[in-house]
């Protein structure tokens, strides 16, 4: 198994991206990809939230995610709602095992549209500059289903039960709480 890092979310890696197509659910509302839920959840008008959600692709998604009435408190919030999407994502069997396959790679979301907060830029010296964001969320949660506690870490987050994918909203700190279930994953595969 290869050590380098993993810089590109393409071919064998495509799986990474917030680009993929793999529907989630989030309060009963299913997006197709993780980019159209981000995007949306930018928001708390539901019409502007459908509007992203059925855009065709996710890179329609991702720009009408730039014309939307951003929701209070959205810059720090959003590092915990792109976690929940990408918690959600990872309950699917199949790319957990894409996920825990790529070992103790580096996870790195290179890009070229020069996005420093989720990804990484690569530098004229061939370094990386970036806070690589998506990465560390994926390495995080990868090394929670290594090790058995993706599950119980996401229920200990949330300190919330319930039968459904939702995304909720705690009044005191206005913090999007995530939470896939088994009842949920169960239903959906």
């Amino acid at each position: 198994m290869s050590h380098d890092p993993i810089i590109s979310f393409s071919a064998d890696h495509a799986f990474l991206s917030n680009f993929f197509a793999h529907a989630i659910t989030i309060d009963g509302d299913t997006y197709p990809t993780n980019e159209h839920a981000f995007q949306a959840l930018k928001t708390d008008d539901p019409e502007e939230r459908r509007r992203v959600r059925e855009a065709p692709t996710p890179a329609s998604a991702k720009s009408k995610g730039k014309r939307v009435t951003l929701r209070a408190g959205w810059d720090m919030e959003r590092f915990v709602v792109m976690e929940c999407v990408v918690r959600i994502k990872f309950a699917d069997p199949e790319l957990v095992a894409k996920l825990v396959d790529t070992g103790d790679r580096e996870v790195i979301e290179g890009n070229t549209w020069r996005d420093p907060t989720w990804g990484c830029i690569k530098t004229k010296d061939g370094g990386w500059t970036g806070r690589n964001e998506l990465g560390k969320i994926l390495m995080k949660v990868r090394e929670e289903l290594k090790s058995g506690t993706h599950a119980e870490t996401t229920a200990k987050r949330n300190n919330v039960s319930s039968s459904h994918t939702k995304l909720f909203y705690s009044s005191a700190e206005m913090q999007p709480i995530c939470i896939p279930t088994l009842a949920e994953v169960e239903k959906t595969y």
